[in-house]
């Protein structure tokens, strides 16, 4: 009985992050790569530069649907189909996300806007409290085998 109602709970929280991710994905919208003009130039916020991989931060966003969020541009330079992955978040609070909701798909030569919220993450006491976290990005192929982990980044978090 006991394993019945596991596998039932691991299904419907499986469904849970699926509407997330399909809503995620949705409220991104995709954007074309020749639409970049000057912001694509801007050196400022950039996290990640490596293998074709350019992560840059574009805003923090306070009062979000999930909590604070950080935006982010991802772009591919390369002519492969590719996935960048949000592996793990360590906050310097000594709370970490192991399991971050931020997945990006790029077509060749593309970028997508995502975000991460850090509302899974931190319960809401916590949001001003936390100054910065370190993130671990992943580069996936097209079937979501990994093909590098990066270094850390850390990132600032805004207490405005």
């Amino acid at each position: 009985m006991k394993k019945r109602i596991n596998k039932n709970l691991i299904k419907i929280f499986s469904l849970f992050l699926i509407a997330l991710l399909t809503l995620s994905i949705v409220g991104c919208g995709k954007k074309d790569a020749k639409k970049d003009g000057a912001e694509g130039k801007k050196e400022d916020g950039v996290l990640l530069d490596q293998d074709g991989i350019k992560i840059t931060f574009l805003k923090y966003e306070k009062e979000a649907l999930f909590g604070p969020e950080y935006h982010f541009k991802v772009e591919n330079s390369t002519d492969k189909k590719l996935r960048v992955h949000m592996e793990h978040v360590k906050f310097d609070n000594g709370k970490e996300d192991t399991f971050p909701i931020f997945t990006t798909e790029l077509e060749p030569k593309g970028f997508e806007e995502n975000y991460y919220s850090l509302g899974f993450a931190l319960e809401e006491e916590d949001y001003d409290k936390v100054k910065s976290m370190e993130i671990v990005f992943s580069l996936l192929e097209d079937d979501y085998t990994t093909i590098k982990e990066f270094d850390p980044v850390t990132v600032s978090i805004p207490n405005k």
